[in-house]
């Protein structure tokens, strides 16, 4: 079969598909659960928790990830047709790599059957990904008929999230942006009528769920610039006087001017970046500036930012407590490589100095802190003490020996734990393969 392959970086040989005996947690409407796959049939799972009890959960009440994670527990490895087809749900729902995986295990499982089916469509998503913006098309409509037979709540969330979708915005330029107000938001976008109501949702909820984390909220409103293009989002920001690179999918500018201190990002997708988790990320930076009127220490602002930018939002709510696949995965290879630091260093780190890793780095110490610890009480008391930290950074110098002080940790007798910690965890369960930490 001659396909593309300049892009199979994004490929991974399947040698085995899992049997449905895999412990994971799935985050349907109802709350996290743990447990096992027992049946997968055409519009829900039969899922087994951890106590034994059988529920029967609707795919339509799970996040894509979820569905594509059930579907693959009970796939057979001969099953060329059921990988073929879980491939194209992979590639309508932004997961290329999972696709290709999919793909190669079919053609392994069929190679002189599917290869005129999978030719076609391996390359199509191929071209897709060449294009640097990666928008992927517009959702189909979602049919009324469908939405009837669903319970009202589930209708309504399944309408939000439909709303939220980035794709190929008919233009309207920037001179020509909608202001929408909110109860803590100055909205200024050129995005559709409906993509401004899905940030007129997810801003509200990002608001009360920062200060519920942090414990404080902002005295005064927040703005943020929402783009229809990247054109638009690089042209607003050069104007701004910060021009971006490439590379940047979108930032928090702190400026005297009101007008101009705000978040500026695009709506669309940016590689494996969602716009939903960019501005996630960035409204943590900005809430926390407007408290604090500060960035520092830079681990915590980071740290905390990566944290939320792994967060789901389900149309209804913000589910937290999730790790974060990628920089966990860049982390794990770094501790394999022998390329962490230790964390007395990372906390001493100064912005100009805070790459990549150290946004991996931050991130895992800032959800260990969170999650770590292996009983309900050890992390109620880490909890507290972090927030003993937040409350003391408002007003003293943010240094080692404050959040020694305040967090009761010895910074250079944790590298070990932290490191044994991070390794066990697994990138491809929303909660490393621990289950829930909040329940």
């Amino acid at each position: 079969m001659k396909l593309r392959t300049h892009l199979c970086c994004f490929a991974v040989l399947v040698c085995s598909i899992a049997s449905g005996e895999e412990v994971f947690s799935i985050i349907p409407t109802t709350g996290s659960l743990s447990g096992k796959v027992k049946a997968v049939k055409e519009s829900e799972v039969i899922f087994v928790d951890h106590t034994g009890r059988e529920r029967k959960i609707p795919f339509v009440d799970l996040m894509p990830r979820d569905v594509y994670r059930c579907r693959r527990q009970l796939i057979k490895p001969n099953d060329a047709n059921g990988l073929f087809q879980l491939g194209k749900f992979c590639a309508d729902n932004g997961f290329p790599s999972d696709a290709f995986e999919m793909w190669e295990a079919a053609e392994k499982a069929a190679p002189h059957k599917l290869s005129d089916k999978i030719r076609p469509v391996w390359n199509q998503l191929v071209t897709q990904l060449e294009k640097s913006k990666q928008i992927p098309p517009p959702g189909k409509p979602l049919d009324p008929a469908f939405l009837k037979k669903l319970p009202q709540r589930t209708a309504l969330r399944l309408r939000v999230l439909e709303a939220g979708k980035p794709y190929d915005f008919p233009k309207v330029s920037w001179e020509k942006r909608r202001k929408i107000r909110t109860r803590h938001y100055d909205i200024e976008t050129n995005v559709p009528d409906m993509t401004g109501k899905y940030l007129m949702v997810l801003l509200e909820q990002l608001y009360t769920y920062y200060a519920k984390r942090l414990g404080t909220a902002p005295s005064t409103r927040l703005t943020v610039y929402v783009f229809a293009s990247r054109e638009d989002f690089q042209r607003q920001a050069a104007a701004a006087g910060h021009p971006i690179g490439p590379t940047v999918g979108g930032f928090y500018l702190q400026h005297p001017s009101p007008t101009r201190c705000a978040i500026y990002m695009p709506w669309v997708m940016q590689g494996r970046h969602t716009p939903t988790s960019v501005l996630m990320h960035e409204c943590f930076h900005q809430f926390y500036h407007r408290v604090f009127n500060k960035g520092d220490p830079i681990w915590f602002n980071e740290g905390m930012a990566t944290y939320f930018e792994a967060s789901i939002f389900n149309g209804e709510k913000i589910v937290d407590g999730c790790i974060n696949p990628a920089r966990l995965r860049a982390l794990q290879r770094m501790f394999r490589d022998g390329k962490a630091e230790r964390l007395s260093s990372l906390l001493k780190r100064d912005r100009h100095f805070f790459q990549a890793p150290q946004y991996a780095e931050a991130w895992a110490f800032v959800y260990w802190m969170a999650w770590g610890k292996p009983t309900q009480r050890e992390r109620t008391i880490m909890q507290h003490r972090l927030m003993a930290f937040i409350r003391s950074i408002k007003h003293k110098k943010p240094n080692l020996e404050l959040f020694e002080k305040t967090t009761r940790l010895r910074l250079n007798d944790l590298d070990r734990e932290w490191e044994e910690w991070v390794l066990s965890l697994n990138p491809d369960d929303p909660f490393g393969g621990r289950g829930d930490p909040r329940k």
